[in-house]
């Protein structure tokens, strides 16, 4: 028997046309094909476009908040009901603190806790729970069990020179899963790929301190990267695996949209707004906002309001000697 789908995070007066919805969707994926999608689609009244990319988004998420009309739309960032900045700050960071206790009830036993320390007031038990179950969710959005560090490629939107005209680059993000944060960025024109996703690593590598982990800890650490057909992804995969880098991650056509990027961080953050559904525009067709600026520029400042330093971030679990072989060996990349 499926389980009823937590629709907490639904808007109440949607949540009955959400679980028709997900009830429709789990009845095709029983029997998949053309014919049955044409019948489904038509039973919600929706085009058989639509409806895969429906069941596309659920078979991903499986969050009945995710597809489409669950949410009204509104201004601004919509936090879960009930909660504000810091007590969503304290779910978030007590979750990311407990990544590997499955039983969210122990989670949200301590973010009670934590917050009888503080001398912090909650909200309901429920509401806490719905966005302690939304935190995790998100967290582990697309992401092998484990994964404390990610790769991912999204437009941002500002304008950099390209061929004569300008273009909204795309940043290669090194993300810190357990911190939500940002460690090590590249920007390029045109695209992720290999040479900046060595570069990103190099640059989260440069900020990792001397005193950091000595040879005894020397660890392997999973990284979460998907490739595209570049004939470069294999050379860079085998040299992250020679200096305990251990790469999982999808096997795809295209890269995908940079909606981890937003998942973790949301789209606005300190002033710089991500455009994921850019990803697959061409760079003359991506008019970001702002006055043109250097590339190297434009990186800098990036770095200046997205990069988080961390005494415990996941590549300083590296050995010293680990992390100085892979940052001579991912350097003969981008020179």
């Amino acid at each position: 028997m499926v389980p009823s789908p937590d629709l907490s995070l639904v808007d109440p007066d949607r949540r009955t046309e959400i679980a028709r919805k997900i009830e429709v969707v789990e009845n095709f994926l029983k029997e998949p094909g053309r014919r049955s999608a044409e019948a489904h689609a038509a039973e919600l009244g929706i085009g058989v476009t639509q409806f895969y990319r429906l069941v596309r988004v659920w078979s991903e998420r499986k969050a009945p908040e995710a597809l489409a009309g669950a949410i009204r739309r509104r201004g601004g960032y919509r936090h879960p009901k009930g909660l504000d900045d810091a007590q969503l700050a304290l779910v978030r960071g007590t979750e990311a603190g407990m990544a590997d206790e499955p039983i969210l009830e122990r989670v949200l036993n301590r973010i009670y806790q934590h917050a009888a320390t503080m001398g912090a007031a909650l909200p309901s038990r429920p509401t806490v729970r719905a966005a302690l179950a939304a935190a995790r969710r998100h967290r582990l959005q697309g992401l092998p069990a484990g994964a404390g560090l990610a790769i991912d490629h999204c437009v941002v939107d500002m304008r950099v020179p390209w061929k004569g005209t300008d273009t909204m680059p795309i940043a290669t993000l090194l993300l810190d899963l357990e911190h939500r944060a940002v460690i090590g960025l590249a920007l390029d024109p045109v695209g992720g790929t290999p040479t900046s996703t060595a570069a990103a690593l190099l640059d989260g590598l440069k900020r990792i301190g001397e005193t950091a982990a000595s040879d005894a800890k020397a660890v392997a650490l999973p990284i979460a990267i998907d490739r595209d057909g570049d004939i470069g992804w294999p050379d860079l995969f085998a040299r992250l695996d020679r200096h305990g880098l251990i790469r999982s991650g999808r096997d795809l056509k295209t890269m995908p949209r940079g909606t981890r990027t937003t998942d973790l961080l949301g789209k606005d953050l300190k002033d710089v707004r991500f455009r994921p559904r850019a990803i697959h525009t061409p760079p003359e067709k991506r008019r970001g906002s702002g006055g043109v600026i250097d590339l190297r520029a434009a990186e800098e400042h990036l770095r200046s309001k997205l990069i988080v330093i961390s005494d415990d971030a996941p590549l300083s679990r590296l050995s010293r000697s680990m992390r100085h072989a892979l940052y001579d060996d991912l350097s003969t990349l981008i020179r």
